[in-house]
């Protein structure tokens, strides 16, 4: 009776170390591909809390893809935004400020200013390099702006 009692110790203390041993090697022993990114995905990350479990009752009886179209359809990250626009509040030579607060300098020279008018419609967009260009609404120009506030 000792030595299965001690077998018994034996195997557990053995097998602690290998279920312990990595959730990546659970993830990576299934076969089914969109099941072993789930198992992935499923891995909190240190330092990281994990995510709070979904509502069951509101997921009762979906499937996986019924589950997976759910939460593409309800996003937690906020889409980035490509543009802003705005009418222009305030000018000066080289600023801009528009009525939603964000104030713009022209750092390229351009005189993209002198043609603008208080109220009309401006929009800045990344640029297709990194950095912002500023277009004003009836005026056929184009300026690198930075965001100062």
């Amino acid at each position: 009776m000792n030595k299965i009692a001690a077998g018994l110790v034996l195997t557990m203390l053995g097998a602690s170390p290998a279920l312990a041993a990595s959730p990546l090697e659970s993830c990576r022993a299934i076969g089914d591909a969109a099941q072993r990114l789930a198992c992935y995905d499923a891995i909190p990350i240190k330092g990281q809390k994990a995510a709070a479990p979904a509502d069951p009752v509101a997921s009762f009886g979906l499937t996986e893809t019924q589950k997976q179209k759910v939460a593409r359809e309800q996003p937690d990250v906020p889409a980035p935004v490509e543009d802003v626009t705005s009418k222009i509040a305030v000018l000066s030579a080289t600023q801009v400020t528009f009525d939603n607060g964000m104030v713009w300098k022209v750092t390229d020279g351009s005189d993209i200013l002198t043609w603008a008018r208080i109220g009309q419609e401006a929009t800045v967009k990344r640029g297709t390099l990194g950095g912002y260009r500023l277009t004003i609404q009836k005026v056929n120009r184009l300026a690198v702006v930075t965001r100062v506030q």
